[in-house]
């Protein structure tokens, strides 16, 4: 089956990007008044977030905005004579094409193993303030993608034709340094996103409908957060699964004692039987965990050196069964001096797995993680029953130009437990195999920054199968190479 296929007139992608760079253009110098000496200082804009609802623009407020570019007027629209009301508008556009070959190590049965195609993602949002008190956040989203012929068609992480992303009312009060509270449907990121994350690699966000709450006080950030999963229907409007519960308490903490920040969680999900994360190594059934953590970062040497440690532990239980696991994760760099800051560094990861088919449930579940940025962009392997040892190198030839290598070498922590898809699915036939060597990924991925609104990406990735997954799977190479493009405003 031939996935949906998105067409675009020539003429409408010309007039669409014309528009759109006319966005980031400033008004011209020929149209710009005269501005007194005691005016309002320059308007300095804050860095785009991953989750564009924690950009602040209140500065604007003050701000001479007859200078800035459309872009950044666009943010801030007063609605009343005070300024209290305002509303502000943002959003994204990014394109990518991927081209794979031997997917899946080969193990594709009737489908083509080698294909290319392409992701189109465009977000739009409305930020509206009602004085300092109320807030009301509103993002759509539109997500497509063109002849996918690999197995599975198209996922649900690819299409969705036009839907809510994040709709949400936010209440400020006055209690210590300030308290956020949130209802509604909304997307979160915990610290490195290796358990909680909205997934920005994919062509849809993961969202959640419920309830969140943020408070400051000192040096301390606590999140709070009661919700349901989204689930994708690429066909109809996305409903909340009342059977797929998460919670969480997460708190962070900036310098403190020599180290240059430190986090605390706790993450609750409770699943009905048949979803996924409800089967491990021959035990299945309805499924809660609880997630108790800790991340530490920092730096010494004036900063050349730095490192990070997160480290979590797991229980609850899975049908009949309880469960014990873990996982660690770990990194440190050095940066060198000289042009371009080049930086190396070395990590480990472990991530438990279950030695008893059947019985305790050891196999770590990384809920809902952004595997690829730890585990490689293939996104071949998950956190769950792997060691991964990693070396990499980062270097900026030019202030725009990021380059970025890293090779992953991949074993089975258990050998009696599967090897794990990104997906969480396990690899049919890899636990009953007796190997350990899962097999090597080697990225490379180019960056530019062209400007604060557009940034262009080129990739290759390339993993060879270890005796695991030759074991399990024809065992071919696979390899991945992608071009993408994203516009922010």
């Amino acid at each position: 089956m031939r996935t949906r296929v998105f067409k675009l007139a020539p003429q409408r992608c010309v007039a669409g990007l014309i528009a759109l760079a006319l966005l980031a253009t400033p008004a011209s110098a020929a149209t710009v008044p005269t501005v007194p000496q005691d005016a309002a200082p320059a308007f300095k804009p804050p860095a785009f977030q991953l989750l564009s609802q924690n950009e602040d623009w209140s500065g604007l407020a003050n701000a001479d905005k007859s200078a800035l570019p459309l872009s950044q007027r666009i943010k801030h629209i007063a609605l009343d004579d005070d300024g209290d009301v305002w509303v502000g508008f943002g959003g994204s556009v990014r394109y990518r094409y991927e081209r794979w070959s031997d997917f899946d190590f080969g193990a594709t049965g009737a489908a083509p193993a080698n294909d290319g195609f392409s992701l189109l993602r465009a977000l739009l949002h409305a930020d509206l303030h009602l004085g300092e008190s109320v807030r009301i956040f509103v993002e759509g989203r539109s997500s497509q993608v063109a002849n996918r012929d690999l197995p599975g068609g198209t996922r649900p992480g690819d299409a969705d034709s036009l839907d809510v992303q994040q709709g949400f009312l936010q209440v400020n009060l006055d209690v210590a340094d300030g308290l956020e509270l949130r209802a509604g449907r909304q997307s979160f990121a915990f610290g490195k996103q290796r358990l909680v994350s909205p997934l920005p690699w994919f062509n849809n966000f993961r969202s959640w409908d419920g309830a969140s709450a943020r408070l400051a006080s000192g040096p301390w950030v606590w999140d709070a957060l009661w919700a349901y999963f989204v689930p994708i229907d690429a066909t109809g409007f996305n409903e909340a699964d009342s059977d797929d519960l998460f919670w969480a308490l997460h708190a962070r903490h900036g310098a403190w004692r020599g180290l240059d920040g430190v986090e605390l969680y706790a993450i609750g999900i409770d699943r009905e039987a048949g979803l996924a994360g409800t089967s491990f190594n021959g035990t299945s059934g309805d499924t809660w965990r609880g997630t108790f953590g800790t991340r530490v970062f920092g730096t010494f040497d004036s900063r050349r050196f730095d490192w990070e440690i997160e480290t979590a532990y797991q229980t609850g239980e899975v049908g009949a069964q309880n469960v014990c696991a873990w996982m660690w994760a770990s990194q440190f760099g050095h940066t060198f001096p000289g042009a371009g800051k080049p930086r190396a560094f070395l990590g480990f990861d472990y991530a438990s797995g279950d030695e008893n088919p059947g019985g305790t449930v050891k196999t770590f579940d990384p809920l809902y993680p952004l595997g690829h940025a730890h585990h490689g962009y293939l996104d071949a392997i998950a956190r769950q029953n792997v060691i991964d040892a990693y070396v990499g190198a980062q270097w900026k030839p030019h202030e725009q130009v990021t380059l970025e290598s890293k090779v992953h070498g991949f074993w089975r922590a258990d050998t009696a437990d599967a090897v794990y898809r990104a997906s969480g699915v396990p690899f049919a036939g890899t636990a009953a195999s007796a190997a350990r060597e899962v097999g090597q990924e080697f990225d490379v991925l180019v960056t530019w920054r062209a400007s604060r609104h557009w940034e262009l990406m080129l990739g290759w990735s390339h993993f060879f199968a270890g005796d695991v997954l030759e074991d399990a799977t024809p065992g071919d190479d696979a390899s991945l190479a992608y071009l993408g493009a994203q516009l922010t405003f």
